[in-house]
């Protein structure tokens, strides 16, 4: 802060041959005459009482001093400065005696002397402002490293507010106090801890200058920020609050009056004493407070959606009467927004004072949704049986299928989401009636009921203002289905509704787009995603759940698409958001999204960063089992990145969590485990794997998926048994991406150099800088054998080039320099010339792949015999390999 920029300045007039006196003020010295400048004389002379006297020796001494070397007074707190002090100071800066490097503090009354200073010169004044989030950041990242979650950093910014001294403070009580913890290796927050005795001390100094009455202002500040100044206003009208104490508090610059959309409210300064204020007040005063705060909200119209929220938290808080509907509605809406917590919270609420039903129904889907399926279904015990018939009791069969899907992990909900068909409606969704693909190949047509856009303008148009349960319900319904990978049943449903209501609602339209995206549709999926409305501010009737919902899903189909570039600004988009508003549960989501295109990018360090948080994040609550997929691409990103070690532990852990839910995620899951594998070294499984992903996907009609599998067979070694299909696929699946594979294969299936090269230009166009990498070293490869020094080198530089963006990814194309398809090397030869390449011994090798050390050394020597060199160093060279194995132990290195 200022006083440590005014050390600093003294400190180097020091080191610059000055002479240098540090003078600190302070409140209780302001009383005494002289108190400061004392010091500057010597103790053996006794002093007189008379202030001109001592005004002459003090000068009279700073001039002695100035005549050998030039002076430089630091005078921190100068606003503390007693009179006498402050004149002083000033008559030896004015006449030249000093220079003064002074400190004071913004809104507190300076002595005369002092302001004059700078006022009538000599001085200079120089506001200090407060640190920017970016430079917070960088002190972050050197005090903790560079993991650290987005709403911690976030979080600490802004409870900092730019203040240094703060800033170092909270960090070393929540350090103290274990608010900083670490999950994977990455910083969190726990807003719940407490703050360290000595920022308790700080916050105390400052609150103790102030008397009862404004005292009490930030204690409600501290309880209800930001609060909306109509809500001030009845405090302080007919409440406990007085008038002159608000002022009081703002003119002490404690408080500001900011404007939050349409409304204004009022916020403590720094917000970091809101926490500091709330951790010392007692919990008899924090719960009067909070029943204030209640009162005088309960009173108003409730304009946004937080008003709610804030009501039915401040009356739970305080056991006071709330209304088991104001739970509900809070409930609902906590849920909405993402925050399962809270939801479950209000719900359990709602529940204690005999809410009923709807109350076991939505705590149940709150359990469910964080993974804790046993004391979910337990809630539900006898629910079904209170639910009654009809439209209520088929909601009630979807949430009971929710909770035993993702609460208790049984694939056997998707069936009984049918045993309880609305009544009235049939579906014509079963799993028997998915349309016949005839060869296997995805026919793409444009009838409704198969994208889901279903008939808007049928009979049941005129009712489109379906109920938001049973909405709610159909969703759960389609989302089960979807999570089970059956894309068309899924659309099937989503067209039924949408007959029924005469339009899509925000919470199946994200089914219809992801269920479109994967079966290739994704012209159809693009335009569905781009049909919601946006959302207003403030608005009542926004749902940050469906908004969030259909933006990842926009983000997938860009990606599968090939439009990664829009890809990435959405997620980097949509995480900054979920970043702002502190909304943790999609902040980590749009983390996975962010580290799923870094690592399909290739810049392998941003992906594994990315997804350490977004694991991290969701520790203790693995809401829609998400953990396993998170975990899978983290493995395949430390793969990537040739730490084999590290991808064969995060995919242990995907397995540990295996069970037949969300099966829609498994091809990838699979393709990601091809790459573990081959980071051992083991490229014939690894192809092997990445092609068994394929029909995964094939089976259940992901046929986006299904090509991206096979292109990853061909990208380690079996090229031409996925070219027909993937040519197929390049046809029939929507977007520039999947065309682009298929001529990327046949490009390394032919070793053509032109055709490499090409290639490499179409996947760079669309941002697979590592894609593009592995193309143009096999073009290298293919230019040197057909005598084309000059375009191999072009090629060879291509690749540095496209691989100093790709954080040192490393793929056996990318390390072998050439083209592992149509290399005259057996594929069994050709492992063991890629584990040789990189330092490995024939023992070690033979250790690693299984066999005897005289066959790793005929493996060797016909390795070097088709391409032309005659030991190890020039293997490597030709190979472009590095100089040791990922997961290489220590005798092996």
């Amino acid at each position: 802060g200022k006083t440590r920029l005014a050390r600093e300045a003294v400190d180097r007039a020091r080191r610059a041959g000055r002479d240098t006196d540090w003078l600190p003020a302070t409140r209780a010295g302001a009383s005494i005459p002289f108190g400061v400048v004392l010091p500057v004389l010597s103790p053996d002379r006794p002093l007189s009482g008379n202030p001109a006297e001592v005004f002459r020796r003090i000068a009279k001494t700073m001039a002695a001093r100035a005549e050998r070397l030039a002076v430089v007074l630091g005078v921190d707190d100068a606003h503390l400065l007693d009179e006498w002090s402050a004149m002083v100071i000033h008559q030896l800066a004015v006449h030249g005696l000093v220079s003064v490097v002074a400190t004071v503090r913004i809104g507190e009354p300076a002595p005369d002397a002092i302001g004059r200073l700078w006022k009538d010169g000599p001085a200079r004044r120089i506001s200090v402002g407060p640190l920017t989030a970016a430079t917070v950041s960088i002190l972050l990242e050197h005090s903790l490293g560079s993991l650290v979650e987005g709403v911690t950093r976030a979080e600490i910014d802004r409870m900092a507010a730019g203040h240094p001294l703060l800033l170092r403070e909270l960090l070393i009580g929540a350090r103290e106090e274990g608010a900083l913890a670490r999950r994977e290796g990455v910083w969190f927050w726990d807003p719940a801890a407490k703050h360290g005795a000595r920022l308790n001390e700080l916050a105390e100094a400052w609150l103790g200058t102030l008397d009862g009455a404004a005292r009490t202002v930030l204690e409600v500040l501290s309880c209800g920020e930001p609060l909306p100044v109509a809500t001030l206003d009845r405090l302080t009208v007919a409440g406990p609050l007085e008038p002159d104490a608000v002022e009081a508090v703002e003119r002490a610059g404690m408080v500001v009056f900011a404007r939050s959309g349409r409304r204004r409210v009022v916020r403590l300064v720094p917000p970091l004493h809101g926490g500091v204020i709330r951790g010392v007040l007692p919990e008899a005063r924090a719960r009067r407070i909070r029943g204030w705060l209640a009162d005088a909200l309960d009173g108003e119209p409730r304009r946004r959606r937080d008003d709610e929220l804030r009501l039915a938290g401040w009356r739970l808080d305080t056991g006071t009467a709330a209304r088991p509907k104001v739970l509900l509605s809070a409930a609902c809406q906590a849920a909405e927004r993402v925050d399962l917590a809270l939801a479950e919270r209000f719900a359990r609420g709602a529940r204690d004072i005999g809410a009923g039903p709807e109350a076991d129904r939505m705590l149940a889907l709150a359990l469910a949704w964080r993974g804790q399926g046993p004391e979910a279904e337990a809630v539900l015990a006898g629910g079904m049986s209170a639910a009654g018939d009809g439209d209520r009791r088929w909601q009630w069969a979807a949430v009971r299928a929710a909770c035993l899907y993702w609460g208790a992990g049984s694939p056997d909900a998707v069936d009984e989401v049918f045993d309880e068909p609305r009544p009235g409606i049939t579906s014509g969704a079963s799993g028997a009636e998915t349309a016949d693909r005839g060869d296997g190949r995805h026919e793409r047509d444009d009838r409704a009921d198969e994208n889901g856009e279903g008939d808007r303008n049928g009979e049941a148009g005129r009712n489109a203002a379906a109920e938001p349960d049973c909405e709610a319900a159909e969703a759960v319904r389609t989302w089960l289905l979807l999570c089970d990978g059956r894309c068309r049943d899924a659309l099937r449903l989503v067209s039924a509704s949408v007959d029924r209501t005469g339009a899509m609602g925000g919470a199946i339209r994200p089914v219809a787009v992801l269920a479109n995206t994967l079966l290739g549709r994704l012209d159809t999926a693009l335009a569905l995603s781009d049909r919601g409305p946006a959302p207003v501010e403030g608005g009542r009737d926004e749902s940050p759940w469906q908004e969030a919902m259909l933006r990842w899903t926009r983000c997938l189909a860009l990606r599968m698409a090939g439009r990664l570039r829009e890809a990435g600004e959405l997620a980097e988009e949509g995480y900054a958001g979920a970043v702002a508003q502190g909304a943790r549960e999609l902040a980590a989501s749009w983390a996975g999204f962010r580290g799923g295109l870094a690592k399909v990018q290739g810049r392998v360090v941003t992906a594994q960063s990315a997804l350490r948080e977004a694991v991290a994040a969701r520790e203790g609550e693995d809401s829609f089992r998400m953990t396993r997929s998170l975990l899978a691409d983290l493995a395949g990103a430390a793969a990537l990145a040739g730490d084999a070690t590290a991808a064969g532990r995060w995919m242990a852990r995907a397995d540990a969590l295996r069970d037949e839910t969300n099966r829609v995620m498994n091809p990838w899951i699979e393709v990601n485990r091809a790459w573990v594998l081959a980071a051992t070294g083991d490229l014939t499984r690894a192809a092997a794997q990445a092609r068994h992903a394929a029909a995964l996907a094939n089976e259940g009609e992901l046929y986006a998926d299904e090509a991206i599998a096979l292109y990853e067979a061909a990208r380690l070694g079996d090229v031409r048994p996925v070219l027909s299909r993937l040519t197929e696929l390049g046809d029939s699946v929507d977007g520039p991406l999947m065309p682009a594979l298929a001529r990327a294969a046949h490009a390394l299936g032919s070793s053509d150099g032109e055709a490499l090269d090409r290639a490499a230009t179409d996947l760079d166009g669309l941002g697979l800088a590592l894609h593009a990498a592995e193309l143009a070293a096999a073009a290298t490869r293919a230019h040197r054998k057909a005598g084309r020094p000059g375009r191999a080198a072009a090629a060879q530089a291509r690749t540095a080039a496209l691989l100093d963006r790709c954080e040192g990814a490393r793929t056996p194309l990318v390390m072998s320099g050439h083209d592992v398809a149509d290399s005259s090397l057996p594929p069994r030869v050709r492992q063991v010339a890629l584990l040789a390449a990189t330092g490995m011994s024939s023992k070690s090798i033979a250790e690693r792949l299984a066999l005897s050390v005289r066959t790793v050394d005929n493996y060797l020597g016909r390795a070097y015999s088709r391409l032309g060199v005659s030991n190890r160093a020039q293997l490597a060279t030709l190979m472009g390999s590095t100089d040791i194995t990922p997961g290489m132990n220590d005798s092996e290195k």
